[in-house]
């Protein structure tokens, strides 16, 4: 009676652990097809990198020199900065140089940035003021990029920004933004340097153009829940009481294992620690393999 009792037991548990593991492949596979199908925020090339850092260390100065007595402040998402690029640089520009206290930006605008949806931003200052009202600050500081673009030819980048003092709500320091350089850059040029990468990373695989952490997920997730969802299977095969068909299943699921576990270092072996974080995620895979065979065989005993 006992014996048919901690079988019907293990049996429930089995069938709970195949449930939460369909929960957690759908729940996988909805964050996987955000990340892969989802928005996608358009990254500012080289030249507009390099020119919004220049302007972003202008306004850094001016900001240094007018402050006076404002040190805690409220930086709100610069308008039309589709990319998140001007305002996240100008927050770590600030931060790493201590000219200001910045409050943390808000839940709302981390949330967007972190799913790929856009943020709207305060384009002036009376809509800069009305988004300030209730916060524990000095000051605010807003802004917005006119114009963002790159051409053969240079860069473009307008705009306007100001910090505002909140006990007056006078603008401390601001201005127009305005850059226009007329370098010119060789799309020829260009293209010899993409080759030449291109040359210098032979070796780059489909799967490593897929984030560690995610080829990580995906080998934890099969590895584990592979032979759970399968186990009506996996019973099936053990109750014909047959060395050579065990040892034929358990070679398929740890071949599994194999593959994905390849997969997971990138593809490729490139060094020594590549070959044995292979092997060990291989024999992680064989044990836990062959004691989920043995749970299903003790299930049919």
């Amino acid at each position: 009676m006992t014996k048919g009792k901690n079988s019907s037991n293990k049996e429930l548990a089995l069938n709970l652990l195949s449930f939460f593991g369909w929960i957690l492949i759908l729940g996988f596979l909805a964050v996987t097809l955000w990340v892969h199908l989802g928005p996608k925020k358009p990254l500012p090339d080289k030249a507009r990198q390099r020119a919004a850092e220049n302007v972003i260390t202008q306004i850094t100065e001016e900001i240094r020199i007018k402050r006076g007595s404002i040190n805690q402040v409220v930086l709100l998402h610069f308008a039309n900065d589709y990319s998140d690029f001007f305002t996240t640089s100008l927050r770590t520009k600030l931060n790493s140089s201590g000219i200001l206290d910045l409050k943390e930006a808000s839940f709302l605008e981390k949330f967007k940035s972190k799913v790929n949806l856009r943020n709207d931003g305060y384009s002036n200052k009376k809509m800069a003021l009305k988004a300030a009202a209730g916060e524990k600050a000095d000051g605010i500081l807003w802004g917005r990029l006119d114009k963002f673009e790159s051409f053969e030819g240079g860069v473009v980048v307008k705009g306007e920004w100001g910090l505002i003092d909140l006990k007056t709500d006078d603008t401390v320091c601001g201005g127009v933004i305005d850059v226009d350089t007329s370098k010119k850059i060789s799309s020829q040029i260009n293209k010899k340097l993409l080759e030449m990468k291109r040359d210098l990373e032979p070796w780059e695989s489909a799967a490593q153009l897929v984030p560690w952490h995610i080829r990580l997920l995906i080998f934890i997730l099969v590895v584990l829940l592979l032979p759970i969802l399968t186990i009506s299977f996996l019973r099936t095969m053990v109750a014909k009481r047959s060395n050579k068909i065990n040892a034929f299943v358990l070679g398929v699921y740890t071949m599994i294992g194999a593959i994905l576990a390849f997969f997971m270092i990138g593809a490729i072996f490139l060094s020594i620690l590549s070959v044995i974080l292979f092997l060990t995620a291989t024999l992680i895979a064989f044990f836990y393999n062959a004691y989920l065979m043995c749970v299903a065989l003790k299930l049919e005993s």
